[in-house]
């Protein structure tokens, strides 16, 4: 039986500048992957927001007209703090102690930077109410919101109706 030697001298693994090429290449990657991954995480967040408003516009209005008193949405805004939220309250001769409203947050990176009613015209800290009443109607106004250089207005219209329109800070 004859025996025949292989050559060890075959390189097994990659060069160093292979290694580099390939280190370069991901990082250009991800360079270009996360902040489209993370502009879309806050767009979704900005559309749970906004949701969670309708929402509380349709539950303050339902539960004026199957209650047949008026409800409120309140707005507790402190321009720039990053604390803002609302909360639907119901007129309830009640002890209102006994159930207390839950608060839903803003999310940080909107603020809201004033509300305008036809009772508190461009009010920028404080409680802001929204009354709706009984018969369906509602008061209206405009909620004014900046999330980095763009705003967006949210317009509440009678029976709680809710526009949005969008747009760039032009400085």
């Amino acid at each position: 039986m004859i025996r025949t030697e292989t050559s060890t001298n075959t390189p097994a693994g990659f060069t160093l500048l292979e290694l580099i090429v390939v280190i370069m290449i991901l990082t250009i990657g991800m360079g270009i992957l996360v902040p489209q991954f993370t502009s879309g995480i806050f767009a979704n967040e900005k559309k749970v927001f906004l949701r969670r408003l309708h929402a509380a516009l349709q539950e303050a209005r339902n539960t004026a007209l199957l209650t047949s008193r008026p409800a409120y949405l309140t707005f507790n805004i402190h321009t720039g703090s990053g604390n803002e939220y609302f909360f639907i309250v119901q007129d309830n001769n009640d002890d209102i102690s006994a159930k207390l409203p839950k608060k839903i947050y803003v999310p940080d990176y909107i603020d809201v930077v004033n509300i305008i009613t036809t009772q508190q015209p461009h009010a920028t800290s404080g409680e802001i109410t929204f009354i709706f009443l009984p018969n369906g109607l509602n008061s209206s106004g405009i909620i004014n919101c900046k999330d980095g250089d763009s705003y967006f207005h949210i317009t509440i219209k009678p029976f709680a109706r809710m526009e949005i329109a969008s747009g760039k800070l032009l400085l």
